[in-house]
């Protein structure tokens, strides 16, 4: 009789642990595919993160482009306001016949 109760009792602990094998087994697949939809998800919003950068650094060259062509205009402006000052200050040429 004491024979078959460690018998039994050996057989559940047994049962006990293939149950939480089985449950770790599960939890980790569970585990796995969590971080397989994070890795997913990352990759997703890496992805468009690159985008949105070479967008932005296609926006920088227009913006360079606009502001150098806006320097040049101002200073070609600049030189002829020059011109014309310099011009209004000079006393009028007398031709004396």
């Amino acid at each position: 009789c004491l024979q078959t109760d460690k018998e039994m009792h050996s057989q559940q602990e047994s049962v006990a642990l293939l149950s939480q094998v089985k449950n770790l087994e599960r939890d980790k697949w569970l585990l796995e595919q969590q971080l397989q939809a994070w890795r997913l998800t990352v990759q997703s919003e890496q992805d468009v993160l690159v985008g949105r950068c070479s967008e932005m650094e296609v926006t920088m060259e227009t913006l360079k482009q606009h502001n150098n062509r806006l320097q040049g205009m101002l200073t070609q402006a600049l030189t002829k306001m020059e011109a014309q000052q310099h011009a209004n200050n000079t006393p009028p040429s007398f031709n004396s016949e």
